[in-house]
Formats: structure tokens, sequence, C-alpha cells
């Protein structure tokens, strides 16, 4: 979860003020508030890794609007 949250938050320098994940169902939660509003892009990057996600933990990732 860690290294999740350092690569949200290094391509924007700095823009990720607050991860919140939560497992629910067996699914991961994730939600990614940020400094200057939404964290459209920042969750875009979430569902472009959800596969990868899956593939080594074993269980969905779900990004949730922040």
């Amino acid at each position: 979860m860690l290294r999740l949250a350092r690569a949200l938050d290094q391509g924007r320098r700095g823009a990720v003020r607050k991860i919140s994940v939560r497992l629910h169902d067996g699914s991961v939660l994730l939600r990614a508030e940020t400094r200057r509003g939404g964290a459209d892009l920042e969750m875009w990057a979430v569902k472009k890794e959800r596969a990868y996600f899956r593939a080594v933990f074993g269980r969905e990732l779900e990004p949730l609007a922040s």
C-alpha cells in the first residue's frame, strides 16, 4: 500500500493529501484526496494497475471517488 501511495503522489509532486484504504468482501477499497481538488488522474492510474494488483495480491482493487 505504501508503494501504491507513493506512486500516486510522485507524478503530481505532492498533490495527494490523503490515502484511505479498507477491505470489504475481499476487495481493497482505495480513496485518494488531493490538494488541488479531484483525484481523477490518480484514480485513472489505479484503474490501470488493477490487473497487476489482482495478480500480485489476489484481491480486487476498487478506486473510490473522493
